[in-house]
């Protein structure tokens, strides 16, 4: 089987590919995406288990492809991926490539290698040998061939014509897929947690993380949200331009945040409920130890974390001393290390004579 790229014919052949060989993927079984069949590859390194080719990261097996040996005969050339034919004349304007016959001259060149022509300060032909230097003796001699471009036949254009199209259909078509599914993955659906990104239809705010509990087509979809703690705003409705899906990171992070309101509110309640302000403690109040690191330093005298105990004597820094009621020594200690029990106005004493 042949095929035809860039007007150059090659054989398909199944055997291990060289370097600077192209080679054609046929069975892509470990692509990982990274190439498919069809493509056409240069190979760049080649191993016992496989070869690696240009714009590709990942190797490729031998079972995987097939070798593109060009179609040529004795006085046919292919030099970067073009045919042209071996001739033997003098050189003229508009030729691009040489190759040295090393019939007269043979330093610093190589047989069979091909040589970009070029002009020397002189406006004569040159091109430059292996070392560098600048040639012009063998093209004056006539001991070079000229290398003059093949054009590829019309049945091999129209070839190649139809391979390119029917690539291009294909990538079309998988284009679209991708595409498809894309916008299936990112349409928003009931139970997804979305960000407000416009004003518009709603009395929602810009940033806003939002739930979707309802969406109802009119033409267009109509979509109605509901802040994280569950509360809703009567009325009020989205279109599919004014949201956009939020994170993972981004709803942990607001669900964290409602979380922590949450509790301070409730914080809060319970000290309003004593007439208080959060963390207001009052001397004669019982309390319970929960942290043994605060301001006044370690605690001491025997007391550890979860003890309960009374709080008798305040500081002007706005530490108490912590101990059983009557105690002469104890700790002092920040509000920060300690958990209301039971305010000193909900304590009953009862003193000798107060029972009946």
């Amino acid at each position: 089987m042949m095929t035809t790229i860039g007007g150059v014919q090659y054989d398909e052949v199944k055997r291990k590919a060289e370097v600077g060989e192209k080679i054609k993927v046929v069975n892509a079984v470990s692509a990982r995406g990274r190439y498919k069949n069809g493509d056409v590859l240069s190979v760049t390194k080649s191993d016992d288990v496989g070869v690696h080719v240009e714009r590709v990261d990942v190797g490729i097996l031998h079972r995987e492809y097939i070798v593109l040996e060009p179609v040529t005969s004795a006085d046919t050339v292919v030099h970067n991926g073009a045919q042209y034919r071996k001739v033997d004349r003098p050189v003229r304007e508009g030729d691009a490539f040489i190759i040295p016959k090393m019939a007269r001259f043979t330093c610093d060149l190589t047989s069979g290698k091909v040589y970009a022509l070029g002009r020397d300060d002189d406006g004569d032909f040159m091109f430059a040998d292996d070392d560098g230097d600048e040639r012009t003796s063998p093209i004056e001699y006539n001991d070079v061939y000229v290398l003059e471009p093949i054009a590829p036949s019309l049945s091999a254009l129209e070839s190649e014509l139809a391979a390119t199209k029917a690539k291009v259909a294909e990538m079309e078509a998988l284009l679209a897929e991708v595409k498809r599914v894309e916008a299936e993955v990112q349409r928003l659906k009931v139970g997804d947690y979305a960000k407000v990104t416009k004003s518009g239809s709603h009395s929602f705010k810009s940033g806003d993380l939002v739930k979707i509990y309802d969406i109802v087509n009119y033409g267009a979809n109509r979509i109605r949200c509901e802040y994280l703690d569950g509360s809703r705003i009567g009325g009020d409705y989205f279109f599919e331009y004014e949201l956009t899906r939020a994170t993972d990171e981004e709803v942990a992070e607001a669900k964290r945040k409602l979380e922590e309101q949450r509790k301070q509110a409730e914080e809060t309640a319970k000290w309003a409920a004593i007439g208080r302000k959060v963390s207001e403690f009052k001397v004669g109040d019982v309390a319970r130890l929960i942290n043994e690191n605060g301001p006044a330093g370690d605690i001491f005298g025997g007391i550890a974390v979860g003890d309960i105990g009374v709080l008798y004597e305040a500081d002007s820094d706005g530490t108490f001393r912590f101990g059983a009621r009557g105690a002469t020594r104890g700790n002092y200690v920040g509000t920060c290390q300690l958990e209301l029990v039971a305010p000193v106005e909900s304590i009953v004493n009862l003193r000798g004579g107060d029972a009946a």
